[in-house]
C-alpha cells in the first residue's frame, strides 16, 4: 500500500494490529470477525489477541523476523492460496488442508504444536548440530544438510524395498527406513507404511521380531 506516499509492503503480522500504517488505512479495514471462535476463516490476531478474519492474503504469509505469524495460533498458515508456499496435506479438525512451509521444522517457533491431526508437521529431527528437518526429507539421495547428514542418518543405512511417496519432501515414490514401519505416524500417502505387509525376521506372535528389508536374503 502507500505510505507517505511510496509503495510499502505491509507484514501480515502487522495487518488488523490496531495501527493504521497505509495512507488509505487499507490494513486496518475489514478485520472485525464475523465468528469470534478460531476457525479456518477467523482467528486471534497474533499482536492484540483479538478476533479477526483470515484473507487470502494474510493466508501462508511470510512469518515477520521469522516467527511471528498473523494468527497467533498460526491457523491462517494452512489452506495456503499459493501453491508454492504449500509445505504438506493433511487433516486440520478432520477435514483435508495444507500446511505453509513457513511453519514445519521451524526451530524460531518455540510455541508451534502442530496444526496436523496427525503431527505429521512435527515429525522433525535434529540430524546433526547445523541441521534441523523433517523426518521425510532423510534418506531420499539430495541433501538438505549442508552437511549432507540427511544423508547419513542411521535410518539410511535399512530401507524397504517398495516405495511410497511421503506425506512431506520431494512428491515422488522413494524406500522408506525400517524404522518407520508400524510406527503409529502415517509416513506415506496411502499409509501402507502402518499395514502388514512388510516382510519380518522372527516372530511377530511373540513380538520378538525385527523388520527386514525383503524374506529373500
Amino acid at each position: 500500500c502507500n505510505f507517505i506516499d511510496a509503495l510499502y509492503y505491509v507484514p501480515a503480522a502487522w495487518i488488523c494490529d490496531g495501527i493504521t500504517i497505509c495512507d488509505d488505512g487499507a490494513d486496518e479495514e475489514g478485520c472485525t470477525a464475523v465468528d469470534t471462535a478460531n476457525t479456518r476463516y477467523s482467528c486471534m490476531v497474533s499482536t492484540s489477541a483479538e478476533p479477526v478474519t483470515i484473507f487470502n492474503y494474510t493466508r501462508c504469509a511470510h512469518l515477520l523476523f521469522g516467527y511471528i505469524a498473523y494468527c497467533e495460533d498460526y491457523i491462517d498458515q494452512t489452506n495456503c492460496t499459493d501453491i508454492t508456499k504449500v509445505g504438506l496435506t493433511c487433516h486440520i479438525n478432520g477435514s483435508p488442508s495444507t500446511v505453509s512451509k513457513n511453519v514445519i521444522c521451524n526451530k524460531n517457533l518455540g510455541n508451534y504444536t502442530g496444526l496436523c491431526d496427525d503431527f505429521i508437521d512435527i515429525q522433525c529431527i535434529t540430524a546433526s548440530r547445523s541441521c534441523y528437518v523433517h523426518k521425510h526429507l532423510l534418506c531420499d539421495g539430495e541433501p538438505d544438510c549442508a552437511d549432507n547428514s540427511d544423508e547419513n542418518n542411521p535410518s539410511c543405512y535399512f530401507l524397504t524395498e517398495k516405495k511410497c511417496s511421503r506425506k512431506y519432501g520431494k512428491g515422488i515414490d522413494l524406500p522408506i527406513p525400517l524404522t518407520w514401519l508400524t510406527d503409529d505416524i502415517e509416513d506415506c500417502i496411502n499409509g501402507i507404511d502402518e499395514n502388514s505387509i512388510w516382510p519380518t525376521c522372527g516372530n511377530i506372535d511373540t513380538g520378538c521380531f525385527r523388520y527386514v528389508t525383503n524374506n529373500i536374503s
